[in-house]
């Protein structure tokens, strides 16, 4: 997911444990994955408004930087450092 964001795109996914915790629920747009129509509707709601569109692409400005390699990095390294002492 921060591919997507890195290059601006808003993203459409199905909510995990593991997206939800790197992800608020107003960063993303979700459908429900057990029915397809969900994610059908969802693209409609999308393409009626188009604020929808551009609220999310402003959040992913902001969700680039927290995920920016520049910022990640020291995690990184950091869990690296800690795993070989």
């Amino acid at each position: 997911l921060p591919i997507y964001l890195s290059v601006g795109l808003p993203i459409i996914t199905i909510k995990s444990k593991t997206i939800s915790h790197y992800f608020n629920d107003d960063e993303l747009f979700y459908y429900d994955n057990c029915d397809m129509n969900s994610l059908v509707k969802l693209i409609d709601r999308i393409m009626v408004d188009h604020n929808l569109l551009f609220e999310k692409r402003n959040k992913n400005k902001e969700l680039r930087e927290k995920f920016a390699w520049q910022n990640e990095k020291h995690k990184y390294v950091q869990l690296l450092t800690e795993l070989s002492n």
